[in-house]
């Protein structure tokens, strides 16, 4: 507990040891949400991370939503939408690198708290995803890309990313983009809903986006 900290793989920076089970519990001030930074990060790299791991969850407990599972070398920074977050560190009976280290810290609700991506590779055709967004109450949701390449057509007609003004479909519509023409784009109140659709033909290289929790106007 407390508002800030540092941990790291057992043995770093040499390296971690086969069969290692390890677990953190992080709480911050209420009132306040969980950042977890990587200054270092080489895990066994694996599909689907199946070999060695480091799992992220939005609460006290193995039973909170995942965040995050992080193999290989590539660690982002995770936020959690609450006080708590539970970090499990597992490795299996071969193979191990140097580790990690990571600093956590307690930040208001304005932090970046995830990503949505399709990219970088083109994406499939006939793909169907949703993104579903909350941030702590009070604050809006504001989306930026930094990167837009879908299919082009004048009423996005074949492959499109929509946002929703809420938790579902069922909400307003704030815009349906494609092509490579994108804004900023923010919601009225904490919610945000995200659909990307694809047809039968034609890919390009899709998108990255950030959303932020930020005050309203």
């Amino acid at each position: 507990s407390g508002n800030s900290g540092r941990f790291t793989s057992p043995g770093y920076p040499g390296n971690y040891p086969n069969n290692a089970y390890c677990t953190w519990q992080i709480s911050v001030s209420t009132g306040y949400i969980v950042a977890i930074r990587f200054s270092a990060f080489s895990l066994e790299d694996g599909i689907n991370c199946g070999y060695d791991s480091l799992a992220i969850y939005d609460g006290s407990s193995t039973t909170a939503p995942r965040l995050a599972r992080l193999c290989g070398s590539s660690a982002r920074t995770i936020s959690t939408t609450g006080r708590n977050a539970f970090v499990v560190f597992r490795t299996d009976g071969s193979v191990t690198e140097s580790g990690f280290s990571a600093n956590f810290t307690a930040e208001t609700g304005g932090t970046i708290v995830r990503f949505l991506e399709c990219y970088p590779g083109n994406y499939p055709n006939n793909a169907y995803c949703t993104w579903q967004i909350s941030v702590s109450t009070g604050y809006v949701v504001a989306i930026r890309f930094s990167v837009l390449s879908l299919e082009d057509e004048t009423n996005c007609g074949y492959d499109s990313l929509a946002i929703y003004d809420g938790s579902s479909t069922t909400a307003p519509r704030l815009a349906r983009l494609c092509g490579s023409s994108a804004r900023t784009i923010s919601t009225t109140g904490r919610n945000a809903f995200v659909v990307f659709r694809t047809d039968g033909s034609v890919t390009e290289s899709g998108f990255s986006a950030n959303f932020t929790a930020e005050t309203g106007f």
